[in-house]
């Protein structure tokens, strides 16, 4: 697990995570809150925002922040500015050859300046000293053909970038019904999929309200048995625990009509702090039920 933790100075957001995790979004506001602190962080550097991998600080240096959660981003990725994936990829692509760039470029200029200064009868001094790969990336404009494909143009510049720029880490939000990509076999990624059509023992975090915290089903399971008030059968338990997060995506309010729901229900919300409006016919249940749920 790592511990991840962001602030914009006057509040913290502290949440474990893994290093590729799925997001089951309630309402989106906690998820996009993590987004634009990091953003803050990363793009705009802004000094009121801190953030940190377990001890490693997050940093434009060191980090980069990669949206990939829909259709307009693939566009914006292949144009040739700074920050979008085509200039780290063309970055990459020089760096591996920089040696080469420099000595080449600098034997050319040289060769044109002694030349000059030659012909001018003076014994002038002086010394090449920019950065070429600088030079040729601002004088330069790059684009990929239309004829191509853009998911796989897409596969082709991440594998690159993190394939040789292994001294930084990324961090990337992205929908995997919109782009299939495995990121876990790259050291340097940190991967948030937004996806609402996965299963929901795929899920590890939630974001609901403003907040995004962990959903581990194993360890909910195991204090629904503990705080279970009446003989249960697992297997509905767990069928329980599926039916009130498929409702809880789209319901303000959930609607119960067996008691071990209810239980369930009630359980859920007291463990995560949700508010759902439970509605069910109290005159079901019994009185040592009603006194269980009282705590609550």
């Amino acid at each position: 697990m790592i511990n991840l933790k962001v602030s914009n100075g006057e509040e913290d957001f502290f949440l474990r995570i893994e290093k590729n995790n799925c997001v089951l979004v309630e309402n989106e506001t906690g998820i996009m809150r993590l987004y634009l602190w990091l953003y803050k962080i990363i793009c705009e550097k802004n000094s009121s925002f801190s953030g940190c991998f377990d001890f490693k600080t997050i940093n434009s240096k060191d980090f980069v922040l990669l949206n990939l959660l829909d259709y307009t981003v693939f566009s914006e990725s292949f144009q040739f500015k700074k920050g979008t994936l085509l200039f780290y990829y063309i970055e990459s692509l020089l760096k591996s050859s920089v040696d080469y760039f420099d000595t080449s470029i600098y034997d050319k200029i040289s060769n044109f300046l002694n030349q000059i200064l030659d012909d001018s009868g003076l014994e002038i001094e002086y010394q090449v000293e920019e950065d070429f790969l600088k030079i040729i990336l601002s004088i330069c404009n790059f684009s990929v053909s239309s004829k191509c494909l853009p998911f796989e143009n897409m596969k082709q510049l991440l594998n690159r970038i993190f394939c040789t720029e292994l001294n930084k880490k990324y961090i990337i939000f992205y929908n995997s019904r919109i782009f299939d990509f495995d990121f876990s076999k790259y050291d340097c990624c940190y991967s948030f999929d937004v996806n609402f059509g996965c299963s929901l023992q795929r899920y590890n975090l939630i974001s609901f309200s403003d907040r995004v915290q962990e959903l581990n089903l194993e360890v909910l399971m195991r204090e629904v048995k503990l705080l279970w008030p009446i003989s249960y059968e697992e297997c509905q338990i767990v069928e329980n625990i599926r039916k009130y997060f498929e409702q809880f995506l789209f319901l303000d309010e959930l609607h119960l009509n067996f008691t071990d729901e209810v239980i369930t229900a009630h359980i859920i919300q007291k463990l995560f702090h949700f508010n759902k409006h439970l509605i069910y016919d109290s005159s079901l249940l019994s009185d040592n039920i009603k006194s269980f749920l009282t705590k609550f």
